[in-house]
């Protein structure tokens, strides 16, 4: 059995905005003491740029008087550039006849450059006879490279050894000198101090 554990319920008067919006709870707005008027205002409008200064002006020119009458451009108007001067003129050079009879090139016409005089020329030279052999070319070289041609180089017969030499058994060209006696070697030398 689990084990009950009574917890209070918050009140209203514990619990606090995050904010901080209750801050100024009681505050009143003022400016309730300001009356508005309500008159209705006398406009006295005016033009800006002064267009009724001149109200009472009548304009002038009523008398005139416009026609209607259809006016005579045919009879009375002409040319400005006397494009109307030879107005009778007939053109000549109708009497000329274009014939059109057709034209015999094929019988009659020849080359300009005399291509078809020699037309039955034969060329010549059918009676060569080109032949298809093998040449044999005794060809030599030019500096002389091959007057030595037979010769045998000498010194073939030597042998190359390939051993591991033995060192052990070598004894130095120099005496050895020994350091702590100072006697002389073998070889007979005096040795340094």
């Amino acid at each position: 059995m689990s084990k009950q554990v009574k917890t209070e319920t918050p009140t209203k008067k514990d619990a606090q905005s995050k904010i901080g919006s209750l801050e100024n709870m009681h505050h009143k707005p003022a400016g309730g003491q300001v009356k508005i008027f309500n008159e209705k205002v006398k406009v006295e409008a005016k033009s800006k740029i002064g267009s009724l200064d001149n109200l009472n002006h009548t304009p002038k020119g009523g008398d005139k008087k416009i026609f209607n009458e259809k006016l005579d451009f045919k009879e009375k108007a002409a040319s400005k550039v006397g494009s109307k001067d030879n107005l009778n003129h007939t053109p000549q050079g109708g009497n000329v006849v274009i014939p059109t009879n057709k034209l015999d090139f094929k019988e009659k016409a020849a080359p300009k450059i005399g291509s078809l005089d020699n037309l039955s020329h034969t060329p010549q030279g059918g009676n060569v006879k080109i032949y298809n052999e093998k040449l044999a070319f005794n060809a030599s070289s030019k500096v002389g490279s091959k007057d030595n041609l037979n010769h045998t180089p000498k010194g073939g017969d030597k042998k190359i050894f390939n051993e591991k030499l033995d060192f052990s058994t070598a004894q130095p060209k120099v005496p050895r000198v020994r350091q702590t006696t100072g006697e002389t070697n073998t070889s007979g030398f005096s040795a340094r101090s």
